[in-house]
């Protein structure tokens, strides 16, 4: 009989001096230049990530207790509210210092091999940092936003003046820090030649918004997992690849927008994947949903290590 599950929480900092859009092999482990801090489960961490599809930045809010005592103090002293506030409003350059946080569950098979199902749920940057309670209990909150580094930098490259949506959406990803293996465009308006698209944008934030606007609200573009994902609506989702939800904490409920359940976590429960939901005490909402919206609530010494999924109804069958 396989053993209890075992949660596993990590949380990996990059402090190399320019933290770039590509990421280490393996975040989760120490590399050979000593750059990442790794924080697991054995800190006391709490962390919520929120992620929505259309939404131009992920946050992620990590609150941890036992922190190194150096660490805490390069956090407090280079992502303070007043540094914060001289970016935001004096365009004082910062290097920001990338974030990985993954999650999931450890557990012995019934062969006796240790397995798990850790998976990535966030990769951002630092924004913000302070102090939360007093001593002896005296934690760090450290506030994140995924494509924060984007605010702080400049198209490096002429755009085209004439060229197909595609090709505008490639050369926008590779300004962004994507691969063109990072970047799925699968639009029926690919071919769509277009004239002076983003002349007038001169920082990398910009770009996003920009595609989302092209052939709103037809085409859908969102960044999630490391990918810049630019689709139409009715290929979001792919109706052979359906995750099935039926251990819910408390029952789901009807919002305004569709549907919204609390189960553990999983990581393969993504942004833009279809949610087949099955509850017996509110059973009037069971069928398939587009998860448009995730909340994680995780903590290694609390109760919370669930994630809330929002999802609509399918545009079409």
């Amino acid at each position: 009989m396989a053993g209890l599950k075992n949660r596993l929480l990590r949380v990996a900092f990059d402090l190399s001096p320019a933290p770039s859009t590509g990421q280490f092999t393996n975040p989760f482990a120490p590399n050979a230049s000593g750059t990442n801090v790794i924080l697991n489960e054995t800190f006391d961490l709490r962390v919520r990530v929120t992620k929505a599809c259309l939404a131009l930045q992920s946050q992620a809010i990590i609150e941890v207790t036992n922190l190194p005592a150096a660490f805490r103090q390069q956090l407090m002293s280079q992502f303070s509210a007043w540094n914060q506030n001289q970016r935001l409003v004096n365009g004082v350059q910062q290097p920001y210092i990338d974030v990985y946080i993954a999650a999931g569950y450890e557990w012995v098979d019934d062969n006796g091999q240790t397995q798990n199902n850790l998976g990535q749920i966030f990769h951002g940057q630092v924004a913000m940092c302070d102090q939360v309670g007093v001593p002896p209990n005296l934690a760090v909150r450290i506030v994140c936003y995924t494509k924060q580094v984007n605010k702080t930098r400049f198209v490096v490259t002429d755009p085209p003046y004439q060229q197909s949506f595609r090709q505008f959406v490639l050369w926008a990803g590779n300004e962004m820090g994507f691969d063109n293996e990072h970047i799925i465009c699968d639009t029926s308006q690919d071919n769509q030649i277009i004239t002076n698209m983003f002349r007038s944008r001169s920082s990398v934030a910009s770009l996003l918004p920009r595609i989302q606007d092209q052939y709103n609200p037809n085409v859908a573009a969102f960044i999630d997992d490391d990918f810049l994902y630019v689709k139409d609506l009715t290929k979001i989702i792919n109706k052979d690849d359906v995750i099935t939800l039926n251990e819910f904490i408390g029952p789901p409920n009807w919002t305004e927008w569709g549907v919204e359940g609390t189960v553990f976590v999983d990581p393969a429960i993504r942004l833009a994947v279809a949610a087949k939901f099955e509850s017996i005490l509110n059973p009037s909402m069971n069928g398939v949903f587009i998860v448009l919206q995730l909340q994680y609530w995780l903590a290694s010494r609390r109760g919370p290590f669930y994630v809330t999924v929002n999802g609509s109804p399918p545009a079409t069958d």
